[in-house]
């Protein structure tokens, strides 16, 4: 804008200097010829205007306007897998099943009773009276409980210093991921149960426990039935 002001400026005196010597002059004054000059200087003055707005405006946010900014998304930890056997009260059933509910013991006879909601407060009781299985250390148990329409779960306890990370059920040519349970005194055995098992599963099945590094820790087996 400076040099536009200046360039009219000089123009303006080259007029009043040509029109003065145009007064008392040989020859006309080039008045046309600095007139166009005076033009082309204001062009250029509203052109660098024009641009200069236009780059102002495009860095101006108006008010009201909430401007995003890109950043990387904070990473959301994965939430954490379970891992050992669930916790439950002794002597209380635990829904394992349509229909069906377990129970650990913390008393003498079995370590623990499967049965129906209806008919569990009496096995609880008949419990009572069977003897008891010492549990060897570094094992497992494997048993099959029935209904009319055939195999309803396969159920066992495990026996180990450390609860193992996980134990199998192969049944039928495929393999099942059994749920553990222990109880809250932290000692050195604990439940496991599979009931999608099929009913009409024959032949034997094989029960596995593993270390906290997956490698066997104990095996059982069973007849289908």
């Amino acid at each position: 804008m400076g040099d536009e002001h200046a360039e009219l400026r000089l123009v303006g005196r080259e007029l009043r200097r040509a029109a003065a010597e145009g007064v008392g002059g040989a020859g006309p004054a080039p008045v046309d010829a600095l007139v166009r000059r005076g033009r082309q200087a204001r062009a250029r003055g509203r052109r660098r205007l024009a641009v200069g707005a236009a780059a102002l405006a495009a860095l101006v946010v108006p008010l009201g306007v909430t401007v995003a900014v890109q950043r990387d998304a904070p990473a959301v930890p994965a939430p954490a897998a379970a891992e050992g056997p669930r916790v439950v009260r002794p002597d209380v059933p635990t829904p394992i099943g349509e229909n069906l509910v377990m129970a650990l013991r913390d008393g003498d006879g079995p370590r623990y009773v499967v049965a129906s909601p209806g008919t569990f407060a009496s096995r609880m009781t008949a419990a009572d009276y069977i003897p008891g299985t010492a549990l060897a250390p570094d094992s497992v148990t494997l048993s099959v409980y029935r209904t009319k329409a055939g195999i309803a779960a396969v159920t066992g306890t495990w026996s180990a210093a450390a609860p193992p990370s996980r134990v199998t059920v192969t049944a039928g040519g495929r393999t099942y991921e059994a749920d553990l349970l222990r109880l809250p005194d932290g000692g050195t055995w604990g439940a496991f149960y599979v009931t999608d098992v099929p009913p009409l599963t024959v032949g034997t099945l094989t029960a596995t426990a593993y270390t906290t590094d997956d490698s066997p820790l104990a095996e059982a087996t069973a007849d289908a039935g």
